[in-house]
């Protein structure tokens, strides 16, 4: 699940009540959105008490993965998160596009003790050459993962904005032809991960 905008504002007031729902629900993953394009007070992002509030949530709901958004403007919410230790259901997505698909100019390292994400511009028109740039900040690793949304829909003759699996079928197959595998993963939420597989010659 993906909150955005006053879901997202009763997250940062350290609210629970729309998580419950979605735990009851069966989700398992949410991703907090806490963007201005995504429709947040950023007030809110930019309070003393944001970290604090969304660690609170965070750690009411230990079995669901809580992704939080990493760049400038998140800045605020995850920093003092990782600075006081990520509790172990926290991923960090890489994401200077701030959710609107645009493509990012360089990725940053894997941070080293948190499951790590990387967004951006990813799509089935270029994922065969992003993904070797993202394979060694990876550093082996295999709870590395890459994410993409609009370059995975289509609008339709009627005018419909639909999810295409069309689009996510071509990314699978593109990183199949890399030779890049998934195994190993942290647990049956996580998308492939990016560890090469190995040849005999290795």
């Amino acid at each position: 699940a993906h909150l955005c905008s006053t879901r997202v504002d009763e997250v940062l007031r350290g609210e629970t009540g729309f998580v419950s729902r979605l735990q009851r629900l069966g989700f398992r993953r949410i991703q907090v959105n806490a963007t201005a394009v995504n429709g947040v007070d950023m007030s809110l992002v930019n309070s003393p008490d944001a970290a604090t509030n969304i660690l609170f949530v965070i750690k009411a709901f230990p079995h669901i993965e809580f992704i939080l958004q990493r760049n400038d403007q998140t800045r605020p919410v995850w920093e003092p998160v990782l600075r006081e230790g990520a509790p172990a259901n926290v991923s960090l997505l890489f994401d200077e596009s701030m959710g609107t698909g645009k493509a990012s100019a360089q990725f940053p390292q894997a941070l080293k003790g948190i499951r790590c994400g990387y967004a951006g511009g990813l799509g089935p028109s270029n994922i065969k050459e992003m993904v070797p740039a993202i394979l060694p900040l990876a550093e082996g690793r295999d709870d590395v993962w890459v994410d993409m949304e609009s370059s995975l829909r289509t609008v339709t003759a009627d005018s419909n904005d639909v999810f295409d699996i069309s689009k996510c079928f071509a990314c699978a197959m593109a990183v199949v032809d890399l030779g890049i595998k998934s195994g190993g993963l942290a647990s049956e939420t996580h998308a492939p991960s990016l560890k090469r597989s190995r040849t005999p010659a290795d």
